[in-house]
């Protein structure tokens, strides 16, 4: 990376784009992997997630987005190629089941 305020990043190309996607994955899995904090905590009443998209009916309810834009500028030179890469997390319902003493599975809360 150059420019007028910015020095070159050591290293290869590889190099600074490993170091960049450790930086996005600490963001990307913020308040997910690191989740369930003690509920107790006064900074964790609130839930609050980087970059959550409900789907567009949930909206109605509030507080979250079903669309999202990023705007990105850029000062374009004549052989450069930008290259993006677009990562998210997809929300999936799982339960926890156990057995009963009659065989049968009953749903934990």
């Amino acid at each position: 990376m150059t420019g007028p305020d910015l020095l070159p990043l050591p290293g290869t190309l590889d190099d600074a784009l490993e170091h960049v996607r450790t930086v996005a994955d600490a963001v990307l899995f913020e308040g997910y992997v690191l989740y369930p904090y003690r509920a107790s905590s006064a900074k964790n009443r609130m839930r609050w997630q980087f970059g959550v998209l409900v789907p567009p009916a949930c909206t109605a309810e509030g507080g979250e987005y079903a669309e999202q834009r990023t705007d990105i500028l850029l000062e374009p030179r004549t052989a450069d190629r930008l290259h993006a890469e677009l990562r998210f997390l997809h929300v999936r319902r799982r339960t926890v089941e156990r057995l009963d003493p009659d065989g049968m599975y009953t749903e934990v809360p």
